[in-house]
């Protein structure tokens, strides 16, 4: 979690050697990559799973979804 007060941005932008909007700048290109990443990873390769699946096999049972 990144502070959200304007003083506590400025000194962790300080810390890392960036000024502010460098910072800032970074940080959404990272969160931008992270989410590709998720979706890569997690999202895609389930919704073509899932297309492929008719109604009944693409619900899953309470065991099978605590499983």
């Amino acid at each position: 979690m990144l502070p959200t007060a304007a003083s506590d941005l400025r000194r962790l932008s300080r810390s890392l050697g960036l000024g502010p909007d460098e910072f800032a700048k970074r940080y959404q290109r990272t969160r931008r990559r992270v989410r590709q990443l998720h979706e890569e990873i997690f999202y895609r390769p389930l919704l073509l799973t899932a297309s492929q699946l008719s109604d009944g096999e693409i619900a899953l049972s309470a065991e099978d979804a605590q499983a």
